[in-house]
């Protein structure tokens, strides 16, 4: 994946490090272009950088012609389906209803 994918919609600085993680990205951009389904899950704890990788991940796979669905969680927020609705969303779907 090229260095810098995230500061070209954002103008952020160029991203750095997470070769590992980057190139795990890349060969799922890959794979999907030769016919396999991905769905790609970005976790971890607050403020190690989930969301820039995703930006990067994001401009990477709209560069190569694919739909991105991205689905956020808020801090704080108790809402633990919304990433899955603002994709649903994304579709053009009706918010989704879950139940505990």
């Amino acid at each position: 994946m090229e260095a810098d994918h995230g500061s070209l919609r954002s103008g952020k600085s160029a991203f750095i490090g997470r070769i590992d993680e980057r190139q795990r990205l890349q060969d799922a951009i890959s794979r999907s272009l030769q016919g396999s389904s991905t769905f790609i899950i970005i976790k971890g704890e607050a403020g190690i950088g989930k969301t820039r990788l995703g930006d990067v991940l994001e401009v990477g796979a709209e560069n190569a012609s694919f739909l991105v669905l991205r689905g956020d969680c808020l801090p704080g927020a108790s809402i633990p389906h919304l990433p899955i609705n603002e994709i649903a969303m994304g579709l053009g779907l009706p918010p989704l209803t879950f139940f505990d």
